[in-house]
Formats: C-alpha cells, sequence, structure tokens
C-alpha cells in the first residue's frame, strides 16, 4: 500500500493554526520528479489578433519550426502555441489557447512544451499535490502543467507558482479536477528566462490501482 502525509502551518497576529498531519493510503501510487527548461526571452510583434504574431526572440533561442510552444508575460500564458516557419531570432507563432495576446512589443519568455509520461486515474485518486521547486525558495514564476489522456484531450491545465505547492485532498473533500479518462501524459512548461536555476517538477498522490 502506499500512504501520502500532508500537514501544513498557519501562523499571523500572533495565533497560529497547527492541524494533525493527514494521512491518505491506497493500493496505488502517483510520484513524478522531472526538470523543466528554462525559457528564452523575445518581444510580440505584428500581433495579427488574439494568438497570432512573430516573436523576435534572443539569439541562441533553440525554436524550431513546428514546435509547440508556451508564451508567458507579465500577468499572462498562452498555451499549445504552433511554431510557423521560423528565419533565424524571428518565430512566427498561431493557433494557442489561454489568455489572449498581449499589445504589441511586451516583452515575453517562450518555451518548448515538454512531454511527460504519467499514468494517474482521477477518478480513483485520493490525493494528488503538485509543486514546481527551484533552487531559490524565494522565486515567484508562473509554470503551466496539461494533464492529458490518450487521445490528447486535456483533463485538468493547472496554473502553478514557483515554489508554491498545490493539494487536493479528495479523500477530505477537495474538488477533485482531475477526473474524466485516464491520464497519461503531461505537457509542461514554466516562464522564468534565469538558465543557471533549476526548474523541477514535483507531483506525488495515492490511487486506488483495481480498477
Amino acid at each position: 500500500m502506499a500512504t501520502i502525509t500532508h500537514a501544513q502551518s498557519i501562523s499571523g497576529g500572533g495565533v497560529t493554526i497547527q492541524p494533525l498531519a493527514v494521512t491518505r493510503t491506497n493500493s496505488g501510487t502517483i510520484a513524478l520528479e522531472d526538470t523543466l527548461t528554462a525559457a528564452k526571452e523575445g518581444d510580440l510583434t505584428t500581433r495579427s489578433d488574439d494568438n497570432t504574431g512573430t516573436l523576435p526572440m534572443a539569439a541562441s533561442h533553440g525554436i524550431t519550426t513546428g514546435q509547440i510552444i508556451d508564451i508567458y508575460w507579465a500577468g499572462g500564458v498562452q498555451r499549445s502555441v504552433t511554431v510557423g516557419t521560423v528565419s533565424v531570432n524571428e518565430v512566427p507563432i498561431d493557433g494557442g489557447i489561454g489568455d489572449n495576446l498581449p499589445a504589441d512589443e511586451t516583452a515575453i519568455t517562450a518555451v518548448v512544451q515538454k512531454s511527460i509520461n504519467l499514468a494517474i486515474d482521477g477518478d480513483s485518486a485520493d490525493i494528488i499535490a503538485v509543486i514546481l521547486e527551484t533552487n531559490d525558495k524565494s522565486l515567484r514564476t508562473a509554470a503551466n502543467v496539461q494533464f492529458k489522456d490518450a487521445a490528447a484531450d486535456v483533463i485538468a491545465e493547472i496554473d502553478l507558482v514557483t515554489n508554491v505547492p498545490q493539494v487536493w485532498d479528495i479523500e477530505g473533500g477537495s474538488a477533485n479536477p482531475f477526473t474524466g479518462d485516464p491520464i497519461t501524459n503531461l505537457k509542461a512548461s514554466q516562464g522564468n528566462s534565469t538558465s543557471t536555476e533549476t526548474y523541477t517538477l514535483k507531483i506525488v498522490g495515492v490511487q486506488d490501482a483495481s480498477p
């Protein structure tokens, strides 16, 4: 059997709330630890509609024709953007989903989505926790994880802030965003461009392995 323990404390104004740790046990483990890459800096230009434009990127950006990228800017993210024919540092984009692209000349970061295999049956999950950790624990930047089924349909989409965990204690009454067809893979990215930082995606949980 697999066991997950979850505990948190809250303090302020001279008052501390220290509840007992919650333990969830079931037959199946959910466990992932994987590294995401740093994003690359650029700008948005030639914005023709809410998900179409061109990104003049910094040199050595590494984005190539046909890749699927996520685009981050202050206050927004557009996911699953298709890259057109790249010309050196000019990266044309189209077809993204999520927030509408910002105004022309807005500073952005862009990063190729990372594909990760992970099996989760959300209908059978008791607890799931997700975090993107960095070496600098004070860092707060945006990240995104799409949980997909075998047909590439998005079952759940989670927006993250680095070093801030999100926990769904489903057995304890939390709403379950992972229900539907079984999850088989993830598409993940983060928007910080600091190349010397390490970005570690962690997912843990327990589920009934018998269905």
